[in-house]
């Protein structure tokens, strides 16, 4: 009896651990089956992809570019060189046919790409004018960013540093206001082929950190500066920056000094006729500190500027 009773057990203990075996069995992922990445459709959307031709070469369309600016900084205005110091992000976007998709391709309507297949794609021949040295910033990576849209929108934001000339006007000087400009132009696209135009709003973005010591940004203008050469008519934005010198720093710098070595001057009027020593040792004194404020390093940068006024009148 005792024996039919182990074997049935048995029989149970066994019947179990095979249902508990199926159970968790796990059926293989077949090999060929795996999700596809980004990377595969990109190289899919890019077959056949011709990166030297413009998105509107077939239809004879020129392709519109708009321009969005964001400043980062104003480092520096300089006089005596004509120039200032400026960082950043241009923006830009424009409409690309040949690089649409649809919503079983990538189900995000905007597909963030890598940096590094800007330069697998057709972009603006974008050039600064009025630059005199310019850079790129790669720390700690390539600061460029790209996006494609399913309309075939392409959005880029490059980060810059450039140096722009600014001429400047210092005859109102220190009550003066400059415009600097900065100027974006098609290097060889003629208006034909390519149109830049400013983003219909915040075509002009300032960071509300900006201070600089001697100037005040009273705001901007935007004009438009399409420039005609012998090779034909190339599309061209200016932003113009409105600095309003600071007449704080000048007061205390030229003007209170000049005032008391004037006052200072004075006093040898009423120094006795007959004390000699002391009315000339007032008087070389006073000629010392009129050339060292006319010889400072603030005023040494309008000398050019006013003889070249001088000459031209």
């Amino acid at each position: 009896m005792h024996f039919f009773t182990f074997v049935f057990l048995f029989k149970e203990i066994s019947s179990q651990t095979e249902n508990e075996t199926t159970t968790t069995t796990v059926i293989p992922t077949p090999i060929g089956y795996r999700r596809r990445t980004s990377a595969d459709f990109l190289d899919e959307l890019l077959t056949g992809y011709d990166r030297f031709t413009h998105p509107n070469y077939y239809t004879k369309k020129p392709t519109n570019i708009s321009i969005n600016l964001f400043v980062n900084s104003i480092d520096s205005i300089e006089s005596s060189t004509m120039d200032y110091k400026i960082n950043v992000f241009l923006r830009m976007k424009w409409i690309d046919k040949r690089l649409r998709f649809s919503q079983k391709d990538v189900p995000d309507p905007v597909l963030n790409v890598h940096p590094s297949m800007y330069e697998n794609l057709w972009v603006p021949d974008l050039i600064f004018s009025n630059e005199k040295v310019g850079n790129f910033h790669t720390l700690t990576t390539d600061n460029r960013l790209l996006k494609l849209s399913r309309n075939g929108e392409v959005y880029t934001s490059i980060r810059i540093s450039l140096t722009l000339g600014c001429f400047m006007d210092f005859r109102l000087f220190p009550m003066d206001i400059q415009n600097c400009p900065i100027q974006m132009e098609s290097f060889g696209y003629s208006m034909d082929t390519l149109q830049f135009n400013w983003q219909e709003k915040d075509a002009i973005q300032l960071n509300d950190n900006i201070v600089l010591p001697q100037f005040k940004i009273k705001g901007f203008k935007l004009e438009d500066c399409t420039k005609v050469y012998s090779s034909g008519k190339f599309t061209c934005k200016e932003g113009q920056f409105i600095m309003q010198r600071q007449l704080g720093y000048y007061f205390v710098q030229m003007y209170v000094p000049t005032v008391l070595v004037v006052c200072l001057s004075w006093i040898s009027f009423w120094i006795d006729i007959n004390a000699a020593p002391a009315r000339t040792s007032l008087g070389v004194t006073t000629g010392r500190l009129f050339l060292t404020l006319t010889t400072s390093e603030d005023l040494l940068s309008f000398d050019d500027y006013t003889t070249g006024s001088k000459l031209s009148s």
